[in-house]
């Protein structure tokens, strides 16, 4: 709630650059991902929606610990200086990592849930 509140303050401080809207719905959410420079936060959309959009995501916490990942994410502790330093090694890394369909594909199979439940019930 607290962050929220900063962040009305600020938009209200900034009304021709900023715009605060609570939920897009996710079919404008997706397609406004293709228009962000980056994703910031600690939502399962940061690390599966946004990387397979080609979209840079900093992962704030550790929230999603141990989920896969579609792409290149970068994890940030939750403190105001480990976030600024991540922000800004990722705007000035040149050679961040491109997603890879072929290699995805891979993963995702290997890792998907319905495998492992078919091995599961194979195996029982």
């Amino acid at each position: 709630e607290e962050i929220l509140k900063l962040i009305k303050i600020y938009v209200d401080k900034n009304p021709r650059k900023f715009s605060y809207i609570p939920s897009l719905g996710q079919e404008i959410y997706l397609n406004a991902i293709l228009l962000f420079d980056c994703v910031i936060g600690n939502s399962s959309s940061g690390i599966i929606e946004a990387p397979l959009l080609k979209t840079k995501v900093i992962n704030i916490g550790d929230r999603q610990k141990g989920r896969y990942r579609f792409g290149h994410v970068i994890d940030a502790p939750s403190d105001f200086d480990s976030i600024s330093l991540v922000i800004r090694e990722l705007f000035d890394n040149k050679n961040a990592p491109k997603f890879n369909y072929v290699d995805f594909k891979k993963k995702y199979l290997k890792n998907s849930p319905s495998n492992q439940i078919i091995n599961i019930l194979k195996n029982s």
